[in-house]
């Protein structure tokens, strides 16, 4: 079993899209997570008053950085996520490997399980570049604006990393499931980013009906990424309402 695991990991090691694939989310959390809210605030409007100046800036400072970095994780990490998660099993069935690796005698639980355990690794490896960018752009927030540089409790970042890794979980462990059932790694793709595009659409409906409010509540990306949650994440409580 720890063969199977190594050889999975070996392949995604040497597999371009993979580091593809981390490279895009390290841009997109930059981008979303701290350029665009940081140009935001340097453009603020006069009349924005000096408390709701300062939450804005104490968010993005590194103090703040595990409730700036998991609300990007349910809409750009999940998709990066079912990215992998479809491409890590339904690439077997594309290419036709399948069968080149099975006849070579690992057992098939075997070889599942080595899937498994690498997946669960590009998915760690995920969460902390993720985090890792956030505390970088931090740490230029808080040069570039004079301010004090202070880490988050190790409790509160520990924590931050779990929820991470849970989010990013589930959309790679469906993925898997996708492209396991279809065989196929393109068409789970699809399926999942339409998928992604109606739990958005229910969520935006979901303060029109109380029927719509509860099947929201049930989706996971929603119930994820779901401003209540979010509020109650460690080192979130500076941050400004969206």
């Amino acid at each position: 079993m720890y063969r199977s695991f190594r050889v999975e990991l070996s392949k995604l090691g040497h597999w371009p899209a993979f580091w593809a694939l981390l490279a895009l989310w390290a841009a997109l959390a930059a981008i979303f997570g701290y350029v665009s809210p940081y140009l935001a605030y340097l453009t603020l409007a006069a009349g924005v008053s000096m408390a709701q100046q300062q939450a804005t800036l104490a968010a993005m400072l590194p103090s703040g950085v595990v409730g700036k970095a998991i609300p990007g994780y349910p809409l750009f990490g999940g998709l990066i996520a079912l990215t992998l998660g479809a491409l890590t099993t339904g690439s077997e069935f594309s290419w036709g490997t399948w069968t080149t690796i099975l006849v070579q005698n690992p057992a098939r639980v075997r070889v599942v399980v080595g899937k498994l355990g690498a997946l669960l690794v590009a998915v760690a490896c995920q969460v902390l570049i993720g985090f890792g960018v956030a505390g970088i752009a931090s740490l230029f927030v808080a040069v570039a604006q004079k301010q004090p540089i202070a880490a988050p409790a190790a409790s509160d970042l520990v924590v931050g990393l779990g929820v991470a890794w849970l989010i990013l979980m589930a959309w790679a462990t469906l993925g898997a499931v996708l492209a396991t059932v279809l065989r196929s790694a393109a068409l789970p793709l699809g399926i999942g980013f339409a998928y992604l595009l109606i739990e958005r659409l229910i969520a935006s409906l979901a303060d029109r009906s109380d029927v719509i409010a509860t099947i929201a509540r049930l989706l996971p990306g929603t119930n994820a990424g779901s401003r209540p949650r979010a509020s109650c994440l460690p080192g979130s409580r500076s941050a400004p309402p969206a």
